[in-house]
């Protein structure tokens, strides 16, 4: 691909793809799967949800991390100054 104002060559763009994959599913299958678990050995719920919670929290956070934390983290501090 070449730029006509500069007659530079430019690389081509990426194609990203946005895939469910077996992390995904996974992901969405476990916490239920999970908490069934617990609660069929007698676990009360009131424990249960805070742990799925917590969970659920921490992977929330390393995946933001992993995949671009800082467009996140961006959008965030946007969002509060906007507010303020």
């Amino acid at each position: 691909m070449t730029d006509k104002a500069s007659g530079s060559t430019l690389p081509a763009p990426v194609q990203r793809t946005a895939a469910l994959g077996a992390s995904h599913v996974a992901g969405v299958l476990a916490f239920p799967g999970l908490g069934t678990l617990l609660l069929l050995n007698d676990v009360p719920p009131e424990q249960i949800y805070p742990m799925l919670g917590i969970s659920g929290a921490i992977g929330v956070v390393v995946v933001l991390a992993a995949s671009g934390g800082r467009r996140v983290l961006t959008a965030l501090a946007v969002l509060l100054r906007a507010g303020q």
